[in-house]
């Protein structure tokens, strides 16, 4: 998580840890130089200053939120609810009840077929 963290705000990330993985990550996620686990070591790891900010470090999730208000507003979920949408979609109706009407057929051809090996 921390290297998707590194990469999407554009900047070096020296993670140290008691247990883990001490490493130096670059700006496009690469491990530069890792150290062992649960070994005590000292290393002098590459990093550098940036100052540029991404368009997730400017704006956030602010896309993210902009999806859920333009759906939530859009009326979808409401007509959902009152049966003028399918939640499944237009053309997943109609397969829904064909897989209806099969299942049916298959119930009505376990009766016959237990009919016909009781007469046996």
């Amino acid at each position: 998580m921390a290297r998707v963290r590194a990469v999407e705000n554009r900047r070096w990330l020296l993670r140290d840890t008691n247990s883990g993985i001490s490493a130096s990550i670059d700006p496009y996620g690469n491990m530069l130089r890792v150290m062992k686990r649960d070994t005590r070591d000292a290393a002098d790891l590459p990093y550098d200053f940036r100052t540029d900010k991404t368009l997730y470090s400017q704006w956030g999730d602010w896309f993210a939120w902009m999806c859920v208000g333009s759906f939530r507003y859009s009326g979808y979920p409401y007509n959902i609810r009152k049966g003028k949408v399918s939640p499944v979609g237009p053309g997943l109706r109609e397969n829904s009840m064909i897989l209806e009407d099969l299942q049916h057929q298959y119930e009505g051809l376990k009766q016959r077929i237990s009919l016909v090996r009781s007469y046996l």
